[in-house]
């Protein structure tokens, strides 16, 4: 399954395959002719300016315009990150003082967690995860602190009434709320996954039953505090990384290389194993092994390369096309309706296409109820949507 990749693609490959052996890096900007705007362009797509830089201090052998362009970006973001962190060690107090539990996700506990505090990992928010029993007190203490809704419609809220509370609780088939405080973005999540994808929906077991009992107590930026464990980490990066964004971001594997590097030793992998499927992840956690073993010759513990076996991993392809093509699938509709179409090239056997497209429909639903709160949404207003929502998607730019 080895492939060729293009010059400015694989010096992001191989940055990851040495980011914990860097001396094994430099030589490969001498051996390999490369375009310095299109090595731009793929690095900030996939979110490794942190990691390119890291390289940079030690010895100078990258262009003027890459070196300028990670310099800046890395001094803004160190700023970025001390911010976050300090702002997530006041939130692990605020919410300890009223002994409800809050778990740090993605990049602000994995700079910790396998990165040790480094400064090779960009961070872009801060994503907390919340029991969803204590949802609704822990929107109303950070409304108290100042927090306001990212929404058009209840950005002026300080207070949730009661029926938006029901909505939220009730009837919305999201995992987070967006919230904002000055500079500060907030991913407030109860849950790995949105309910229209479909891991969750399908899922034997409810991971995120699973996710409060794997912690441990540790010092996050000098407070004790009980965070996700090793194993709750890798559940957390196979259903974010793999199971949500289907690694089409090198920023993904960069995690999944550095959690394996630090654990692969230390996970009870035949019990993870025995799981994945119950939560609809094998596919996402099987092509992961698959690139780590051809495409960063990391070398898998003898029981996850027996994993692999018979396994098809033609579809990598994909990704690696995704990785090459470095378009934000967001940016419009076409590339937003071929992205929403490869998610479901990476599902479990027993995707089916019909279901996922009700499923999905009623999460919209739910969405624009909340855009139209506090104004009624009718079923004739939800079919409209739902029409206007497939013409967008078609309709050429």
């Amino acid at each position: 399954m080895k492939k060729e990749f293009s010059p400015e693609l694989d010096i992001l490959i191989q940055a990851i395959t040495n980011q914990f052996e860097q001396e094994g890096f430099a030589p490969i900007f001498t051996d390999l002719p490369y375009d310095t705007g299109r090595l731009s362009k793929l690095y900030r797509y996939h979110g490794i300016q942190a990691l390119i830089f890291s390289y940079e201090r030690k010895e100078k052998f990258m262009a003027e315009s890459i070196r300028t362009e990670v310099k800046l970006f890395m001094a803004q973001q160190v700023v970025k990150n001390l911010q976050y962190a300090a702002e997530t060690t006041r939130l692990l107090k605020l919410f300890s003082e009223h002994q409800i539990p809050l778990l740090v996700l993605k990049g602000n506990i994995l700079i910790q967690g396998i990165y040790q505090n480094k400064q090779v990992r960009t961070t872009s928010d801060l994503d907390v995860l919340i029991e969803k029993k204590h949802l609704i007190q822990g929107l109303e203490i950070l409304l108290q602190d100042g927090y306001r809704i990212n929404s058009p419609n209840l950005s002026h809220l300080n207070i949730l009434p009661e029926d938006l509370k029901e909505l939220i609780v009730n009837q919305s088939l999201h995992n987070e709320i967006h919230l904002q405080k000055g500079i500060i973005n907030l991913d407030f999540h109860w849950d790995l996954f949105q309910h229209f994808f479909y891991q969750k929906y399908q899922e034997k077991k409810p991971l995120i039953d699973r996710v409060f009992d794997l912690t441990e107590k540790l010092k996050f930026n000098g407070i004790e505090t009980q965070q996700l464990n090793s194993e709750g980490l890798f559940w957390m990066l196979l259903a974010h990384h793999g199971g949500k964004e289907s690694w089409f971001r090198l920023r993904h594997i960069q995690d999944f290389h550095a959690f394996m590097y630090q654990y692969d030793k230390k996970i009870n992998w035949e019990l993870v194993i025995s799981l994945v499927d119950d939560y609809r992840l094998t596919t996402a956690f099987k092509n992961a092994l698959s690139i780590l073993k051809s495409y960063l010759d990391y070398k898998l513990p003898p029981i996850l390369d027996n994993y692999l076996d018979n396994f098809d991993c033609s579809k990598i392809d994909l990704i690696v096309k995704e990785w090459e093509k470095a378009s934000y699938w967001g940016s419009n509709r076409a590339l937003t309706l071929r992205h929403l179409y490869l998610t479901t090239q990476f599902q479990d056997k027993d995707f089916a296409y019909f279901k996922h497209i009700i499923v999905y429909l009623k999460y919209f639903k739910t969405l624009k109820r909340m855009d139209h709160y506090p104004n009624a949404y009718s079923f004739s207003g939800f079919l409209n949507s739902s029409f206007l929502l497939l013409k967008r998607l078609i309709k050429k730019e």
